[in-house]
């Protein structure tokens, strides 16, 4: 099982960077890691995310930032105007800019 865990407001007691630490569920996703399950923890940026995890002695699979934009074959699960999901054919079809 892979599970992603967003720090703001989940690991922590408020959705602001540093918040009070939610030692509970910290300890749950320290324990499952120790089980064997892949945890990526993610925030809107990768550093902090990595800096966190270091700071509370979580060993994630991955660290990484929010994405911008996901793609998947079941966009109706969620979807936001912050990290929007799109199906396969959404994408598809979508224009993106030249970078």
């Amino acid at each position: 099982m892979l599970i992603y865990m967003d720090i703001d407001g989940t690991l922590t007691d408020k959705q602001r960077r540093w918040a009070e630490p939610n030692h509970d569920t910290i300890n749950k996703v320290k324990q499952m890691i120790a089980d064997g399950y892949n945890v990526v923890v993610w925030s809107g940026s990768g550093h902090y995310a990595r800096r966190f995890c270091k700071k509370y002695g979580i060993k994630p699979f991955l660290c990484i930032g929010k994405p911008d934009l996901v793609v998947d074959n079941q966009a109706e699960i969620r979807n936001s105007r912050r990290m929007p999901i799109l199906t396969p054919k959404q994408f598809l079809e979508k224009d993106f800019p030249k970078r």
